[in-house]
């Protein structure tokens, strides 16, 4: 069937019904699915740092500044200084 489809009586038939009414239902709010929007920070305050002395200070006093090393062309050991 093509869209010049005619009945018996030579007048085209219409495959849809007339539309009678407009029906226009009301849209139920959106529930936002994810977390709240903060709505501000406050200010951000300064603390000063506890003064406990780095726990890691004086960990190497006693380590002796040169140490020997080994020179690989002429296999002689040598004496260094360590750096740090």
């Amino acid at each position: 069937m093509g869209s010049n489809c005619r009945r018996l009586d030579n007048k085209p038939i219409n495959p849809l019904p007339p539309i009678r009414a407009i029906l226009h239902i009301a849209q139920e709010p959106t529930k936002l699915l994810g977390k709240k929007r903060k709505k501000g920070r406050g200010k951000s305050v300064n603390v000063e740092p506890e003064s406990a002395p780095f726990p890691e200070a004086g960990w190497n006093k006693d380590t002796e500044a040169f140490g020997h090393a080994l020179d690989c062309a002429i296999k002689e050991e040598f004496e260094r200084r360590i750096e740090s």
